[in-house]
């Protein structure tokens, strides 16, 4: 039986891998330029429609594009919390997030705490 489509089979890790370097680079792309990540500006870099990111991004990484790349930003910003004394407004803007609020409320979704009290938590 042949693997599914974006499972654990050798096209689909491959696939995955593929998509995820390249949301990598367009991150890494944002985080030097200090714009905010799209997912429609994701797309055309890769030569896609949104919605067939959408659907090929679900399909290979299982989760929405807009999730991982989200998650992705998260990750950056908590590194950056952690080692630098950069501002929570500075580390939305080098984390490529929109704007303060959308990196507050997503932070604070995803880790049960505002950025500040992440930062006192772990600077203990």
């Amino acid at each position: 039986m042949p693997p599914k489509r974006g499972g654990r089979g050798t096209a689909g890790h491959t696939a995955r891998r593929r998509l995820e370097r390249a949301a990598d680079l367009y991150l890494r792309e944002c985080y030097e330029r200090r714009t905010p990540a799209r997912c429609d500006d994701f797309a055309r870099q890769l030569g896609l429609t949104r919605k067939h990111l959408a659907r090929l991004g679900s399909g290979v990484l299982g989760v929405s594009p807009r999730d991982y790349l989200r998650s992705r930003q998260l990750l950056y910003a908590e590194q950056l919390l952690r080692t630098t004394s950069l501002s929570t407004v500075q580390v939305a803007e080098a984390a490529a997030f929109g704007t303060h609020t959308t990196f507050y409320r997503a932070f604070k979704a995803a880790y049960g705490m505002t950025p500040g009290q992440y930062r006192l938590q772990v600077t203990k």
